[in-house]
């Protein structure tokens, strides 16, 4: 059903008939409960999600047999559908950075591609967190961008170049 004819369609609708649909809508997806209730609730659902997504990328690098890199960043796809523009969306991107940064450091120098979709993911992150992230909310992952800067060093293809040339870009680090 395209756009104009489902909004056609809701017009019909009385005040009861669309609260029952947005509720079934609700109980057939997650992400659906999830973006109802980040409208209304900030915060918790959110919480919830992004701790679901980590989980759910961590068994995706760690106990496949090899990380399908797609499904781990469908889960950043599906998080920024439901809270874009937020910093539940920098917390799980930078998430992916670490799962990918751990996952090298555990099994050795992975290929270009790999590398290339890390550091672009952290670039997004940058992005991000210059355009809608908090100096608080930087502070509190700076840790982790220190963590991934560190752990880099020394890994091929020049992912460690990329990861702090991205980083040199925070506009955080310059009010320090």
């Amino acid at each position: 059903m395209k756009i104009n004819e489902l909004k056609k369609y809701l017009k019909t609708l009385n005040q009861e008939e669309m609260i029952n649909l947005i509720v079934q809508l609700s109980k057939i997806d997650k992400k659906n409960a999830a973006f109802l209730e980040s409208k209304y609730h900030q915060g918790s659902a959110e919480t919830a999600l992004v701790n679901e997504y980590k989980l759910k990328m961590r068994y995706v690098f760690f106990r496949e047999m090899l990380p399908t890199l797609k499904k781990a960043k469908s889960f950043i796809s599906d998080l920024r559908k439901v809270a874009p523009k937020s910093e539940y969306l920098l917390d799980l991107q930078l998430y992916y950075v670490e799962c990918g940064v751990d996952f090298t450091n555990e099994y050795g120098d992975i290929d270009a591609n790999f590398y290339y979709s890390m550091a672009s993911v952290f670039s997004e992150f940058v992005h991000g967190l210059n355009t809608f992230g908090s100096k608080e909310f930087y502070i509190s992952v700076r840790p982790r961008i220190s963590r991934i800067i560190r752990e880099t060093d020394g890994i091929g293809w020049g992912f460690h170049e990329d990861l702090c040339e991205a980083a040199s870009e925070i506009v955080w680090c310059e009010s320090e």
